[in-house]
């Protein structure tokens, strides 16, 4: 959908949020239905319920409503609509927003609404703090029943719920940081080989506002997300099912909707597998020594365990993060990631892989000491599965050591064409 309309209480901050909206996306426009009302009578709001009556305001109110629902947006351009707080009064205009646009309740605390609202004749219905209460009796369940999703007045909250309503594309990637993400080109350029007309992209989701953002996703028109830092592991506990690797891994890189129901698959697993067998290189028999306890660690973990690693060890710099399930079930030994590792047990290795952001642009942090290269035996091989740059601290170490090495490009691009086959043909067994 490419239209949004904001529902709430006077004084919710809808159309300061609307215009937020367009400061920060100028792909945005925004329209205010009591702006547009004054405009087309040429009288003020006050005027018009003082001079013609609650209902003819509230008859020119639904024309403009369904004129912007109705009206043919620009291919560019995303239509916000800010509407007064009556605007679910009548049941045609919960319907038409509800067929038409994404509807979004603004559910600002009412103690503050009371607090904040200037209460005057210009302002019709709201003469004192007790027509503001009995207005909010009588609308907060139909604000609730006519929305898709409820938020708070939060800018940032409201943009990152608008990127998984269906604004942008009907496919996306999630995360953060996601500026670095080289997603979008790969999954836009397979929808145009196979002349598919859709449209991928990357939004930004913090992990706050990860649940609010999933609702909206649930019940927008988007049908497919792949999942990056930091969300893989929560991810899996907000889809309806997990499938094939991600019930192992516990963790989710894709999510397919299909007939409302949200599927969740790993698909880095098996990328990352294809990845190093084109190096020549394979879990079977390896000494794996696997850096990180997120969810891309753990389902490198779950696939070298599948695929029979003879030994498969974790540095992490958090090893209590990791469960006790997942530790009895996948590592037999457990430490934590430091310069002072056991640089012993590093010259016994055969794959070292760094499943963390350290390095990544746009991430901070990197590693601070990389000596510990220097302990691995020369025929060990190095996976690094940030790929970008495409070059990092720890593989200029690794190549500096006369290792064999590789970023995560092949892995992303293998991980890309398994997800797009879930996206474009559903649900498989």
């Amino acid at each position: 959908m490419d239209k949004i309309v904001l529902i709430g209480m006077p004084g919710s901050g809808k159309t300061t949020l609307g215009k937020e909206l367009t400061q920060s996306r100028k792909a945005a426009k925004v329209v205010d239905t009591d702006t547009e009302v004054e405009k087309t009578e040429q009288l003020s709001i006050s005027n018009i319920f003082r001079n013609k009556g609650e209902q003819y305001f509230r008859d020119v109110e639904s024309k403009i409503l369904e004129q912007q629902l109705c009206g043919s947006a620009s291919l560019r351009e995303i239509l916000i609509i800010s509407t007064g707080g009556g605007i679910v009064l009548r049941q045609k205009n919960i319907d038409l927003m509800r067929e038409h646009a994404f509807v979004i309740f603004i559910d600002r605390p009412i103690d503050e609404i009371i607090e904040s609202v200037t209460y005057n004749n210009d302002r019709p219905l709201l003469g004192s703090k007790d027509d503001l209460l009995r207005l909010y009796n009588e609308r907060i369940d139909l604000y609730r029943n006519a929305t898709h999703v409820t938020i708070s007045n939060n800018i940032e909250e409201l943009e990152m719920v608008i990127q998984l309503s269906g604004a942008y594309g009907n496919y996306a990637v999630v995360g953060d940081p996601i500026a670095h993400s080289i997603s979008p080109e790969l999954h836009n350029n397979t929808f145009k080989k196979l002349d598919i007309n859709e449209h991928y992209f990357a939004a930004l989701i913090k992990s706050k506002y990860l649940n609010s953002a999933m609702k909206t996703f649930r019940a927008g028109s988007m049908q497919g997300l792949n999942v990056t830092i930091p969300h893989k592991l929560e991810m899996a506990k907000l889809v309806d099912e997990l499938k094939d690797d991600a019930i192992t891994s516990r963790a989710v890189n894709t999510v397919v909707k299909k007939n409302g129901k949200l599927y969740g698959y790993n698909t880095d697993m098996e990328g990352l597998k294809r990845a190093l067998s084109k190096q020549g290189v394979q879990y079977k028999d390896s000494n794996i020594i696997v850096i990180g306890s997120g969810g891309a660690a753990m389902g490198i973990v779950q696939k070298a365990q599948d695929e029979g690693a003879a030994s498969i060890t974790i540095f992490c710099r958090h090893p209590e993060r990791i469960s006790r399930k997942a530790a009895s079930a996948c590592m037999p030994q457990v430490q934590r990631f430091s310069i002072l590792c056991d640089f012993a047990a590093l010259r016994e290795i055969n794959i070292l892989i760094n499943a963390t952001p350290l390095g990544m642009q746009g991430y901070d942090s990197d590693f601070d000491d990389l000596s510990f290269i220097k302990a691995l035996p020369k025929d060990a091989f190095v996976c690094d599965l940030v790929y970008n740059p495409p070059e990092t601290k720890l593989l200029k170490a690794a190549r500096a050591a006369g290792l064999r090495c590789c970023n995560g490009y092949d892995m992303l691009v293998n991980q890309a064409l398994i997800a797009d086959e879930l996206f474009l043909g559903g649900i498989n067994g």
